[in-house]
């Protein structure tokens, strides 16, 4: 399934398109799923009112969870997600809340 669409549907919350950073972070994630690479994109604003590609996720896997990764004042992981979403999630998630 070509995302490249809803990539380019996506605008940060100035209403400007998602930089290529961004964009490119996304495919590898779609690419690679991996708990690192989630953690760089669940942040990624995808529309003018704030809305994150991960609570795009969970209105679509509503059993999502709704804590991440968490850290201490050094950096260091202490409670990593449970789990992550799958590329075809995050895709629907794309395609459900961009159209």
């Amino acid at each position: 399934m070509n995302i490249e669409l809803e990539l380019d549907l996506a605008k940060n919350a100035f209403g400007e398109p998602l930089t290529d950073f961004y964009k490119g972070a996304i495919r590898q994630y779609l690419d690679n799923p991996t708990l690192d690479n989630w953690d760089i994109i669940h942040g990624i604003i995808i529309d003018k009112h704030f809305t994150t590609l991960w609570q795009a996720v969970i209105a679509v896997d509503t059993k999502f969870p709704r804590t991440g990764r968490g850290t201490d004042v050094k950096g260091t992981i202490v409670k990593e997600w449970s789990r992550i979403p799958s590329p075809d999630i995050v895709r629907r998630a794309l395609i459900n809340h961009l159209h």
